[in-house]
């Protein structure tokens, strides 16, 4: 992508950031506003946005999930499945694994992380209120966040 079209999406998903953070009410608004508005940071200033710059979009971004909901894999978060994603991401690109499978990659190992929330109690945001009532339910951001990540996907060049 040209950085001429992109300069457009960079505006764009910070204000989707700024939308979530502002108008969606618990821990989803603040977290997914974290996400976008960090996402476009390291293509500011390309010439193109080449598949490591997309790489570096989706790594930022869900740092900024972690350090934000203070989140680790096990606790029945969005972070169940964006951090298996990257990880089997980098994976895939350390292996020279072609960018459009390495990107299937991640979103099938996010949809994994995401199932792995069904036994779990929660430990963060809303659904902790639940207790044991959470165990056998898939957790709602982990589940959007694989609907992200499917988006993506779906609309690659």
């Amino acid at each position: 992508m040209k950085a001429s079209e992109f300069c457009t999406s960079l505006f764009f998903f910070k204000k989707v950031g700024m939308a979530l953070l502002s108008k969606v009410g618990g821990a989803a608004g603040p977290l997914y506003g974290s996400f976008f508005m960090k996402f476009g940071e390291p293509a500011e200033n390309k010439e193109e946005v080449d598949f490591e710059v997309f790489y570096n979009m989706f790594k930022v971004a869900i740092e900024s999930v972690e350090m934000r909901g203070k989140a680790v894999i096990g606790e029945k978060t969005m972070v169940d499945a964006l951090r298996p994603g990257l990880y089997a991401f980098t994976k895939a690109i350390e292996e020279n694994i072609e960018p459009k499978k390495a990107f299937e990659i991640f979103v099938e190992a996010a949809k994994k992380g995401a199932d792995s929330t069904i036994p779990l109690v929660a430990k963060k945001g809303r659904a902790m209120r639940l207790g044991e009532r959470a165990i056998g339910h898939l957790d709602p951001g982990a589940a959007s966040s694989v609907l992200i990540l499917e988006t993506f996907r779906n609309n690659l060049p």
